[in-house]
């Protein structure tokens, strides 16, 4: 009796547990395409980016919000959409994300000699 009872809790906590591993495929526009192909990695998932966009095809649940799109942006840059399956982030969660984005370079700046 007693192990049917920690066999049945066993399979109870793995199936909770499951929804937590599931794998989501999220996708990335960049704000400034950029030229050739890069592959990193970016809120625990393998991002593969040419031109204006990012794919991740196996990233785990917890990168499809606005801490993964930060992971990302530290890296790419300003992101104009972050979509995780059926889920977008929404302008004020995409500007939360953008605060992580590396800053662009000043171009043209002249400082005024005295």
């Amino acid at each position: 009796m007693k192990h049917a009872l920690a066999t049945a809790c066993a399979v109870f906590s793995l199936s909770l547990s499951g929804a937590a591993f599931a794998d989501s495929v999220i996708t990335a526009k960049l704000e400034a395409p950029q030229t050739g192909h890069a592959k990193l990695i970016a809120a625990s998932a393998v991002w593969n980016c040419e031109a204006d966009t990012c794919v991740a095809n196996i990233a785990p649940d917890d990168a499809t919000g606005v801490t993964g799109c930060k992971d990302l942006a530290r890296q790419v840059g300003r992101l104009t959409t972050y979509s995780a399956d059926y889920r977008t982030l929404n302008a004020n969660a995409l500007a939360k994300c953008n605060t992580a984005a590396k800053a662009p370079a000043a171009v043209g700046t002249v400082s005024a000699a005295r």
